[in-house]
């Protein structure tokens, strides 16, 4: 009797985290990459500060200006600063 209450906490937890996994895969997730690169010269710029607006998920450019950043709430807007240039705001198509 032991054993198979054993069992079936076994198959629980298993049932229970396989559940788990699928709901998180069937999230939605806002996922934005792209290249940050000077207007004028056309020149990658590395360490660009990347965000999504109103929330606290961000990341960083590359060294040839390159950035990823996905997040599990919907958003609309990402920002991009960096020291000696004007901040800007882009809406995510």
């Amino acid at each position: 009797m032991q054993l198979s209450f054993k069992i079936a906490k076994s198959l629980f937890f298993l049932l229970f985290s396989f559940l788990i996994s699928f709901h998180a895969t069937a999230q939605k997730v806002t996922k934005v990459k792209g290249q940050v690169i000077d207007a004028v010269t056309q020149e990658a710029l590395p360490f660009v500060n990347i965000g999504f607006v109103g929330t606290t998920v961000g990341t960083t450019t590359d060294f040839d200006g390159f950035y990823e950043i996905e997040s599990q709430w919907v958003s609309e807007q990402i920002f991009a600063s960096y020291v000696g240039y004007k901040s800007d705001t882009v809406t995510i198509v």
